[in-house]
């Protein structure tokens, strides 16, 4: 190791990784609020509207394997600049949408290469950071797309305002989903000229730092056999890919659903005082994932690998369950609709998002040990597991509403958060893929 003080590149690096989590959130979420006035202008139905909000997560779920593998195989830098102008020019492009046929291509388009963005996190965190401060790396990445959905409803329904004075000839939400887009493409050539796959290729980077993150200097493109049979005979990966179906099925409905539910279930008309609401219950999980970050690195080192992943893993997720359900005792004890009523129940959804982010860090940790040098491909496989639970949640939420109402929601995915908490307690990151 050399006696000279290691530079800190790794720590711009990590920052890159924070903003790129931060503008996946915003193009995910940035139709929320604008759901209404979109459903205005063009015509389309609660159920279609809904179908929109989901046909995100299925192309996202269905991208996250092959691009993930093209992370490994080119590296984040060629990647995820591609990606990044590819998902911002769709989002842009939905604000020139006339009908549900092009609307749908757009959302399927901006889904489908944003699959890469997180596997594309994941590969910055292994050639940038230390093994030892990876679980807190993975919870300042997590950070950025909280904070994403928590900045999100303001920002959208504040450049909505905007644009209804500057340019009342429009639909706001047009110029809203332009400006988004037009903010990912100077991201991505900002991304290009700062970023390196390798600390070993950074002109600032001295080899202090280079010692200390353990890189490897040759990081180019190198072929690997596709580890399927690997994959598939992975007890512990099957089972980290049932805990993120389960998780985003239950919490995807706070960036689709839950602004419905204020509207027409807490009858809170204000469209601004909405995203306030929105916007906490996302903010609420923002100190959660440096905390879930700091146990698991902590309990790694008291614990080891098998409980100090499985732990922080289940044990939050645990009380997410329970806060669901605690919903419809709100309800119950306070009838009639009222502020108090209403901010009262965002305040236990924001604790639901508290506990169920602190488990974040952890299923990093797990993708990160068990991927090795494919943890795109393996933090891509869990995604897609995922986001399969992302593209079902908000159709089979509505269904579940229209028979059975909201407080049944609640109850079955508090049911959901048990389930998986107990599932987590049977992972074991020690079962690494064979190739890893």
């Amino acid at each position: 190791m050399s006696e000279v003080r290691p530079t800190r590149v790794r720590h711009l690096m990590l920052g890159i990784a924070l903003v790129v989590a931060v503008l996946l959130y915003l193009d995910r979420y940035c139709l929320t609020n604008a759901g209404s006035q979109i459903r205005d202008d063009l015509g389309f139905s609660r159920p279609e509207m809904a179908a929109l909000l989901g046909a995100f997560f299925l192309p996202y779920a269905l991208g996250q394997i092959p691009l993930g593998y093209l992370v490994d195989r080119y590296g984040p830098r060629r990647m995820l600049t591609l990606l990044m102008f590819f998902w911002s020019l769709f989002t842009a492009l939905l604000g020139l949408s006339q009908g549900y046929i092009d609307f749908y291509l757009y959302r399927f388009g901006c889904g489908l290469f944003e699959s890469g963005g997180y596997p594309a996190c994941a590969g910055i965190i292994r050639r940038w950071i230390p093994v030892s401060q990876r679980g807190m790396a993975s919870g300042i990445v997590s950070v950025g797309g909280r904070f994403g959905g928590a900045i999100t409803p303001r920002v959208t329904t504040a450049l909505m305002a905007f644009f209804a004075i500057a340019l009342p000839q429009f639909y706001s939400w047009r110029p809203t989903l332009f400006v988004f887009g037009a903010f990912g493409i100077v991201l991505a050539i900002v991304f290009w000229f700062v970023f390196t796959d390798s600390p070993a290729e950074h002109p600032r980077c001295n080899q202090a730092e280079i010692d200390l993150i353990g890189a490897t200097p040759n990081l180019a493109p190198a072929a690997f056999t596709f580890p399927w049979r690997s994959i598939v005979k992975n007890r512990s990966l099957w089972i980290s890919s049932f805990i993120q179906f389960g998780s985003n099925f239950g919490q995807v409905m706070f960036g689709t659903l839950l602004n419905d539910y204020l509207k027409d279930v807490q009858l809170v008309d204000d469209i601004g005082t909405r995203s306030w609401m929105t916007g906490l219950v996302f903010g609420m999980g923002v100190p959660a994932l440096l905390l879930g970050g700091w146990l698991t690195d902590a309990a790694i080192k008291r614990h080891g690998v098998r409980w100090g992943i499985a732990l922080p893993m289940a044990l939050p997720r645990f009380v997410a369950g329970l806060l669901f359900m605690a919903v419809p005792l709100v309800m119950m004890t306070m009838p009639q609709p009222s502020v108090e009523r209403a901010w009262t129940i965002i305040l236990v959804l924001g604790c639901v998002s508290f506990f169920s982010d602190m488990t974040l860090p952890s299923i990093w940790a797990f993708n990160l040990t068990v991927g090795g040098r494919m943890v795109g491909l393996v933090l891509g496989w869990g995604n897609m597991w995922g986001n399969l639970g992302g593209w079902r949640s908000p159709n089979e939420i509505q269904t579940i509403i229209q028979n059975f109402g909201w407080n049944a929601v609640f109850f079955t995915c508090g049911g959901v958060f048990l389930t998986i908490a107990t599932a987590s307690l049977f992972i074991d990151a020690r079962e690494k893929l064979n190739d890893a």
